[in-house]
């Protein structure tokens, strides 16, 4: 004998069905649609606020130069970026007016070797480690005098990884982290100090990527911070890096941050 359904359980039985219904047609019409997060635009200001601590003549010129990207050297503040996307030269502008303010700080690749010094002289790591990092790159130089090429590049290699941990630690000393911006075809390598938490929302954060380049924010780059330097002593630059490549597989877009 089959069993019955009263009116009850009918009901129940019909929106029960109706439930599953909608929920597979919304399913239907979401999938394969793009999951759309922060523009550009209001990523750099985020970023630009984190930063600076909101400074309010900071970030009056990032809104200027997020909406209206420059066209000028004078704003974009890297060479040959005049005919750049808008992306790219927002990008660009607003690590300059960074820099410009003070909250970014970049070492050309001529004057790489003064960077510990420098960073100890702003504030940004204990000056004691500076020194102490400072004095390793002098003793390259020291080695000059005695050494053949093959043995000063070797000397540099074996230590290039102590000097890195100098730097680090005088940063941890400090109560704050650094990262590194990305930014291609440029000469200059660019460091911003903020607080632990800024650096942990921050970092590894892809900011933008066109055909053949990358703009991040990221932890460090010390094998970048090594070509450029063994290129202002001139060390063989093309030495493999004595330290870990950066792996660009860690970046995420910010669409998928979602700031």
């Amino acid at each position: 004998m089959k069993p019955t359904q009263n009116g009850s359980e009918r009901r129940l039985l019909k929106l029960a069905f109706g439930i599953c219904i909608c929920g597979f047609c919304v399913f239907y019409l979401l999938k394969g649609k793009p999951v759309t997060g922060p523009t550009l635009s209001e990523t750099l200001l985020a970023f630009s606020s984190d930063v600076s601590g909101d400074d309010p003549d900071l970030m009056a010129k990032v809104s200027q130069l997020v909406a209206s990207p420059p066209t000028t050297l004078e704003e974009i503040g890297f060479y040959g970026a005049e005919n750049a996307s808008p992306e790219e030269r927002a990008f660009r502008s607003t690590v300059f007016a960074l820099s410009t303010a003070g909250f970014i700080l970049g070492f050309e690749d001529k004057y790489i070797h003064e960077m510990p010094i420098l960073l100890g002289d702003n504030g940004w790591i204990d000056p004691d480690f500076a020194q102490q990092a400072d004095r390793q790159i002098t003793s390259v130089g020291e080695k000059y005098e005695t050494d053949t090429p093959e043995e000063i590049n070797e000397y540099a290699r074996s230590i290039f990884s102590d000097h890195v941990a100098l730097i680090e630690r005088g940063i941890a000393a400090t109560k704050t982290r650094l990262l590194y911006i990305d930014v291609p075809l440029g000469d200059t390598f660019h460091l911003v100090r903020v607080s632990p938490d800024v650096a942990d929302k921050w970092r590894n954060t892809l900011f933008l990527k066109t055909a053949n380049e990358r703009f991040a924010v990221t932890a460090p780059q010390w094998d970048a911070y090594w070509i450029f330097l063994t290129s202002a002593l001139g060390l063989d630059w093309k030495m493999e890096p004595p330290i870990s490549q950066f792996d660009a597989s860690v970046l995420m877009p910010i669409n998928v941050k979602r700031f």
